[in-house]
């Protein structure tokens, strides 16, 4: 890669890091949250040993690269693609609180996809935890064939990348991001929906009926169940898709926020006027409302 080639996104830039990032590598790390340190490095992990520094920042721009995005002079994330067999590469990163939910994650994914592409890579692999919603989401809608596979606690994800001639069938159909307007639109067209939590470290997804209900998703839930007590425990994704075999085209949308019993009375009467059915009639249902905190959606046509 050219080591002067930069990429501008307003005011971040994005380019290869260097030896002499090392300070700034550090102070990016120490203003990570616990929970996003936790979900790069899969535990407790405040402060970078010197050999992770030497390691991070020193890289062969071959089997081995990395990225930093720079916001003035500061780090605010950090991508990593590493070969680690013939034409298959590991990718893993992390951006600061406080630029997340701004789509970073995915513009670093398609950057290290282009990177791995030069270099005969056709096959990115990662490890995420299964309740690391946004880093899921990112995977999910990068726009390539994925397999995700739950083990030892934690997803593999799998991303075939394209070779030519798929990438000349590709060219045939347009694939183009939904914004937050339109990915409700498409909500609004559906019924059926999967929720998503994580029981005892695995994930779980049931489908349930659902409704779009003041800019929030709103479905019942049987009362008493594990799932149910799960979706009011911790952060949940919520995913909604159509896909046409005749035209080939279709769309999916991933809503990911937090969930609470709707329990007031004016709003569950406002709720209880919607078409929105339980699945299974015989069980106790609570109504359950998730806030729409992260919205992604694709389009293929």
């Amino acid at each position: 890669m050219d080591q002067t080639a930069v990429r501008r996104a307003s005011h971040l830039v994005v380019r290869p890091i260097e030896p002499d990032d090392a300070d700034r590598l550090v102070a990016f790390h120490e203003q990570l949250s616990r929970e996003t340190t936790y979900y790069r490095f899969f535990s407790a992990h405040p402060h970078l040993t010197p050999a992770e520094i030497e390691r991070f920042t020193h890289v062969d721009h071959h089997e081995r690269e990395a990225l930093v995005v720079l916001d003035a002079d500061e780090i605010v994330a950090v991508a990593r693609l590493e070969q680690v067999d013939v034409g298959r590469a590991e990718v893993a990163f992390v951006v600061r609180d406080d630029h997340q939910n701004h789509g970073l994650g995915h513009v670093l994914l398609g950057l290290l996809a282009e990177r791995a592409r030069e270099q005969g890579i056709n096959e990115l692999v990662a490890e995420t935890l299964p309740n690391n919603v946004r880093m899921l989401a990112v995977f999910r809608h990068a726009g390539f064939p994925e397999q995700a596979r739950f083990g030892d606690g934690v997803m593999n994800i799998s991303l075939e990348l394209p070779d030519d001639s798929t990438e000349d069938d590709m060219a045939q159909r347009t694939i183009q991001q939904l914004d937050r307007d339109e990915c409700f639109d498409r909500l609004a067209q559906a019924r059926l929906g999967r929720a998503a939590v994580t029981l005892s470290g695995v994930p779980h997804v049931v489908p349930v009926n659902y409704a779009v209900f003041d800019g929030a998703i709103v479905f019942r839930s049987g009362a008493g169940t594990k799932f149910h007590a799960a979706l009011l425990s911790q952060p949940m994704s919520f995913e909604v898709d159509h896909f046409d075999e005749d035209a080939a085209s279709g769309w999916s949308v991933l809503v990911s926020g937090r969930s609470h019993l709707v329990v007031d009375p004016a709003e569950i009467a406002r709720i209880d006027a919607l078409p929105l059915e339980a699945l299974d009639p015989s069980e106790k249902h609570a109504v359950v409302r998730v806030e729409a905190d992260l919205v992604s959606g694709r389009a293929i046509a």
